[in-house]
């Protein structure tokens, strides 16, 4: 997805655990107004929660965030991590499904995921798949990496297809 950055409002979002991490809170924000900064966003509300454990799934600085997106103040949330945002999946695939059905785009700056773009929506698609646990191997028994590499300039479409054997 092309994003127009400067025609739209976005929501950055940070958080620490504990308020002796106040650096981190700074180092955070720093980081989301500078991709802010790349992207020419110029129109942005900063929100945090310092001090506030991310098992928290109510915590004051989401709750206003996510009550302006749910408003459609917004065209997207931009974290600096997955764990800044939420620390149970279970949190994160749920948010992530209303920003799907809000058409809210989520970019997650260490994980370097937009839910907007191509390749961003299989990845979501595939995390947010309903799968028995009895069907899946033990993170013990196998492993795999997605490397993909993109020109951030290209805005056609991009196909990828995984596949998994069971049976080996």
């Amino acid at each position: 997805m092309c994003y127009n950055w400067g025609m739209k409002r976005w929501a950055l979002y940070a958080r620490t655990s504990t308020s002796r991490q106040e650096k981190g809170l700074e180092a955070q924000v720093r980081a989301l107004r500078t991709f802010a900064d790349q992207k020419g966003i110029t129109e942005f509300d900063v929100f945090s929660d310092e001090g506030v454990s991310g098992a928290k799934a109510s915590r004051p600085g989401l709750d206003q965030a996510m009550d302006a997106i749910r408003q459609g103040k917004y065209e997207g949330i931009v974290v600096y991590s997955f764990s800044r945002f939420a620390r149970s999946t279970k949190h994160l695939l749920e948010a992530l499904d209303e920003f799907q059905n809000l058409n809210v785009g989520f970019i997650s700056l260490s994980e370097s995921i937009d839910t907007k773009s191509a390749i961003g929506k299989a990845l979501f698609t595939l995390t947010g798949q309903s799968i028995p646990a009895t069907l899946l191997p033990s993170k013990d028994s196998c492993s795999f990496t997605i490397d993909i590499t993109i020109d951030p300039s290209y805005c056609g479409p991009t196909r990828l297809e995984l596949s998994y054997d069971f049976a080996s």
